[in-house]
């Protein structure tokens, strides 16, 4: 299937992500009648693309995730594993470059809510 989906950063430019795609076909479809029409098809391909897959994301359980399909459960596990004792999680940008960054660190904001 071809990849349809938005990423989440300028970084990220290997997995499009599933709430991400949303946002902008949003954008795409409210902008897509008052663009000039040389763009207007180009937009109507982008959504087509992205609905397309967005619906080849849906899991089997009938919900989604954010990057791949039917890895609930791993992620679950993964994110008990990544609690700290006090019930928070923690991470910083910096696990996008560096694996050994991910899931760890003090509680923040972003990363419990």
């Amino acid at each position: 299937m071809e990849c349809g989906g938005w990423a989440f950063e300028r970084a990220n430019t290997l997995y499009p992500d599933v709430d991400e795609t949303a946002v902008a076909m949003v954008v795409l479809a409210k902008i897509r009648k008052v663009v000039p029409t040389a763009l207007r098809q180009r937009i109507e391909e982008a959504l087509l693309r992205a609905e397309v897959w967005v619906r080849a994301m849906k899991s089997s359980n009938g919900g989604w995730g954010a990057f791949d399909k039917d890895n609930n459960r791993k992620a679950a596990d993964w994110l008990v594993s990544k609690q700290n004792p006090d019930g928070g999680w923690g991470e910083s940008c910096a696990s996008y470059m560096d694996e050994s960054f991910r899931g760890a660190g003090p509680n923040t904001p972003t990363q419990t809510a």
